[in-house]
């Protein structure tokens, strides 16, 4: 029997899935890294794992719970993306918009 692709007429469906596939469940040597020092964590204590791999406690904590929480997968531990949450907005003043209103309004009216 021959399986047949779903989305064959929406054009860079293939590529956006497997872009998508890729970063989500592919197990990265970062990853695999953290894996093992976190292992040694558990097996060997804090001081021999900072001595060797030079982890803080906090980081060794967060990568323990990061693996917990999504079921022991190995991707988990993939690093996420350090940019900002929150994207810094332009601010202006109240009064200095309502200024510009009426400037606009006033112009229009001549």
């Amino acid at each position: 029997m021959q399986i047949g692709f779903k989305y064959h007429n929406c054009r860079g469906f293939g590529r956006l899935y497997n872009y998508a596939y890729k970063h989500n469940c592919m197990i990265t040597k970062e990853a695999k890294q953290r894996l093992k020092i976190v292992q040694f964590w558990r097996e060997h204590g804090l001081e021999a794992t900072s001595d060797a791999f030079g982890a803080k406690r906090s980081t060794l904590f967060g990568w323990w719970k990061i693996y917990v929480d999504s079921g022991y997968k190995v991707e988990s531990l993939n690093p996420g993306t350090q940019a900002r949450n929150v994207n810094h907005q332009r601010e202006i003043h109240h009064l200095i918009l309502k200024e510009i209103k009426r400037l606009r309004f006033d112009v229009k009216a001549i």
